[in-house]
């Protein structure tokens, strides 16, 4: 019985161990969730609500694009006053005569917004130290895939 007891709190501890141990997708390659086959996106925060959203904006920030467009077109229009003595003897006859000036220029921004289905929250850690809770959430890239062709 006493053997039992002992088996049972190294057993116990053991557990306790390994999951304060920091998993391999904190901070690097995931063994479970290789990247030629998901999408990854990490979080971490003080809450895990908080952490969950973050690791899903870690995958969603890879499909948003935006486009915006501002164009300017200014025209200008010089006349040569008759009193002026750069200007040449055609233009003093008549004070009516310039120079046009146009000048365009257009600036294109992109940005589209999508609706990303399907991220799943696969693992989750709490730091022992600071408490801080980290997520790692997963895309499989073939659905993401057939789901971008379909939109």
């Amino acid at each position: 019985m006493r053997a039992f007891i002992i088996g049972i709190a190294v057993i116990a501890l053991t557990g306790c161990v390994t999951q304060s141990a920091q998993p391999d997708w904190v901070a690097g390659e995931s063994d479970n969730y290789r990247h030629t086959y998901f999408l990854l996106g990490r979080g971490q925060a003080s809450t895990l609500e908080e952490a969950k959203d973050r690791a899903r904006a870690d995958i969603a920030k890879v499909f948003q694009v935006a486009v915006t467009v501002a164009s300017e077109d200014v025209q200008r229009f010089k006349t040569h006053a008759a009193n002026d003595p750069m200007a040449n003897d055609v233009s003093k006859e008549n004070d009516s005569l310039g120079q046009y000036e146009n000048q365009y220029s257009r600036r294109i921004t992109t940005r589209t917004e999508q609706v990303v289905r399907g991220i799943q929250i696969a693992e989750l850690w709490q730091d022992p130290t600071t408490h801080n809770h980290h997520v790692l959430a997963v895309l499989p890239r073939l659905q993401a895939a057939n789901s971008l062709r379909q939109e």
